[in-house]
């Protein structure tokens, strides 16, 4: 229950401080370089009846705080590459801003993209997932996280935000659809959009590395299944191994049979793995319930890759 308080709290923080940002944008500056200095143009699309403004701006890890502030640590937290920010124009002063995030992999753009996403909202077909919330438009396809911000003045309506966000797509390429394993958690009692990737650190621990979640709502209580993928068998059952000394576990580890542990910070977990993948329930009480979650996502899992 702390880790998932935490989570939202982090993604409030990144909102708001991402807004502010890009506020701050249009009423100072920031460091940049020419646009044609660095070949960028490919990224930026020609959108009918407007035209890119000015310089491109280009930012690495290491100078990502200068346009976001202390939102720059949830991006780098997932394996931020560089981010691309431009403007276009057109008459009457209208403007768009675009901003390229690019990540490691789309699994590490898909998390930062979770962490902000809302819950509820215009969700839209476009990249992997999409959605507006005017003048703001953001999505994710491939490796890349984009936001389109139409708060000129006018301010875009959903129209235009949406032009710009088909013509990115087509620009960008990439993966249009979300990471495989999210098709593995049990779609009865999900909470829509709640899925999130946690690229480090997963439920606090630096031995689980990465993991998905997805929140699940049975009555009046509130579950979270979860999905760690290895990198092999031995580092699945290294993960494994690491957490029964932490929680000072006794029993016998068996691969394909669900352990429960007793977590001094989340109660108790369950948890099964087999192959590279772990897989388990936080705050699931029903014993029925928890076994046909955990045999659904390892059936799932076995589609993913017959050969776990």
């Amino acid at each position: 229950m702390m880790y998932h308080i935490i989570c939202l709290v982090n993604a409030r923080f990144y909102r708001l401080a991402l807004l502010w940002a890009v506020g701050a944008f249009f009423w100072s500056g920031c460091a940049s370089q020419n646009l044609a200095d660095r070949g960028q143009t490919a990224l930026f699309p020609r959108v009918e009846g407007w035209k890119l403004s000015g310089e491109v701006r280009v930012y690495a890890p290491e100078t990502l705080y200068e346009y976001i502030n202390g939102a720059a640590v949830g991006y780098l937290a997932y394996d931020f590459q560089e981010l691309h920010v431009a403007e276009y124009r057109r008459k009457k002063q209208a403007s768009v801003l675009v901003e390229i995030y690019r990540h490691r992999t789309p699994a590490h753009a898909f998390g930062i993209y979770s962490q902000e996403r809302p819950r509820e909202g215009s969700y839209l077909n476009i990249g992997a997932q999409g959605y507006c919330e005017a003048p703001l438009l953001n999505f994710i396809v491939g490796d890349y996280y984009v936001k389109i911000n139409g708060m000129g003045n006018p301010p875009a309506d959903k129209a235009v935000l949406e032009t710009f966000s088909h013509a990115l797509v087509g620009n960008l390429g990439g993966k249009t659809c979300l990471p495989d394993v999210l098709a593995c958690f049990p779609e009865e009692l999900r909470q829509s959009n709640s899925e999130m990737f946690v690229a480090r650190n997963f439920l606090g621990y630096g031995f689980l590395h990465s993991g998905y979640t997805a929140e699940y709502r049975l009555d009046d209580q509130t579950f979270r299944l979860f999905i760690i993928e290895g990198t092999d068998r031995q580092d699945c059952l290294e993960m494994v191994e690491s957490y029964a000394e932490f929680t000072q576990y006794s029993h016998v580890l068996e691969e394909g049979r669900p352990h429960t542990f007793t977590d001094p910070y989340h109660g108790e977990i369950t948890l099964a793995w087999k192959g590279n993948y772990i897989w388990g329930a936080l705050d699931l009480t029903d014993s029925q319930q928890l076994s046909q979650y955990l045999t659904l996502i390892e059936t799932e899992l076995s589609k993913l890759h017959p050969d776990m």
